[in-house]
């Protein structure tokens, strides 16, 4: 016969001692992840406190606390993305560590909608609040430009991508032959 191993104790986190200890120290932890500098470190003290407090029925509460302090620093995190470029990047990997520390919340309670979520908060703050820009000179125009169309239109905000993009009519194109089939179209219609 099989020795069987005794079961661990389970956690035991009430309100008191997560709004005393638990929380500040995960607290601690989002923000020291947040920062620029931030040096790689084992989170197993805060992996720990996530699992521990959403055992005891703490999820929704964690939830609540941890969006809550990303929408306190989304300002700090949107200064930090380029100003031009792929942005949702560069917030996929300031919030990805925080992500991982918070993996079983995501994963057991929320069915991954916590990045979502943190983008979300980011996003809108990006948009209330967008960083000044720096004032670019203006080149000298030779009047070329007017009568040359973009190749592409630029990239959507993240807020109209649920519409479909709208191509160009074929009349925008700037390879010449365009221009040379409207004057031909043009001087047929005479």
């Amino acid at each position: 016969m099989t020795e069987l191993l005794p079961m661990p104790p389970l956690p035991s986190v009430s309100q008191q001692s997560y709004e005393r200890t638990v929380w500040p120290a995960l607290e601690r932890g989002v923000e020291s992840l947040l920062l620029p500098d931030a040096f790689p470190q084992s989170h197993e003290v805060l992996y720990r406190a996530v699992h521990n407090a959403c055992c005891c029925g703490l999820a929704q509460r964690i939830e609540t606390d941890l969006l809550a302090c990303i929408a306190r620093h989304s300002s700090a995190i949107a200064r930090r993305l380029p100003p031009r470029g792929d942005g949702l990047a560069g917030m996929h990997h300031i919030l990805g560590p925080i992500l991982v520390v918070f993996a079983y919340l995501d994963r057991e309670y929320l069915s991954g909608g916590l990045e979502p979520c943190m983008t979300q908060l980011v996003l809108q703050q990006m948009h209330a609040s967008p960083p000044e820009a720096t004032p670019v000179p203006a080149a000298p125009t030779t009047g070329a430009e007017v009568l040359v169309a973009p190749l592409s239109e630029p990239a959507p905000s993240p807020a109209k991508e649920s519409r479909p993009r709208r191509q160009p009519p074929p009349a925008t194109r700037t390879n010449g032959s365009a221009s040379k089939r409207l004057r031909r179209e043009s001087s047929s219609a005479r």
